[in-house]
């Protein structure tokens, strides 16, 4: 599991560890994600059963990553974001929908899925929306709104925005039902 520091990755290990999978972090301080040749090493001392992408770095990496489990017929999965999409038309979108983001992220992970689809057809892609942490820590919508009331006050929103969120451990558990069956 890459992006073990993040908002999504400790909560998918947890979910995977507590119905008994071992998980593995990518451990950047020891395997530089740059150096492609560590990298192959790294995945061929620890043979996954599988690899879960949750990290930002170069599209490079996900597509080596993502070549590493069609090599080895491995599950692969990686997150992305519904920021793929400029939200003009607003949706509802499919995996085949054009990606039209004009934004440096959305952009991003457009680069990063068509590196991983490149290297491996059979990779999943689960492009998530703003996460939703109760405990309000982190890279999450509770957080951001909270952070915004102290500031400004008040949260403002638009009567028309209708965001795409979901809970975090709903989406960890759904991350991980995709890894164990792929099907």
């Amino acid at each position: 599991v890459t992006g073990r520091s993040g908002t999504v990755a400790p909560r998918f290990a947890a979910a995977a560890q507590a119905v008994g999978h071992e998980v593995v972090a990518w451990r950047r301080d020891r395997v530089s994600p740059d150096d492609s040749g560590a990298c192959a090493g790294f995945l061929d001392s620890v043979a996954p059963d599988a690899v879960v992408h949750m990290a930002f770095g170069d599209p490079a990496w996900a597509g080596q990553l993502a070549g590493h489990c069609a090599r080895d017929g491995l599950p692969f999965l990686f997150t992305s974001t519904t920021m793929v999409f400029a939200q003009r038309p607003d949706g509802p979108y499919t995996i085949h929908s054009p990606r039209t983001a004009t934004d440096d992220y959305g952009a991003y992970k457009i680069r990063c899925e068509d590196a991983i689809w490149a290297a491996n057809p059979n990779a999943m892609v689960a492009r998530l929306g703003y996460q939703i942490d109760p405990g309000g820590l982190g890279n999450n919508m509770i957080a951001h709104l909270d952070a915004q009331a102290r500031t400004d006050g008040v949260v403002r929103a638009s009567r028309r925005w209708i965001p795409a969120t979901a809970f975090l451990d709903d989406t960890a558990h759904a991350l991980l039902r995709l890894v164990i069956d792929p099907q």
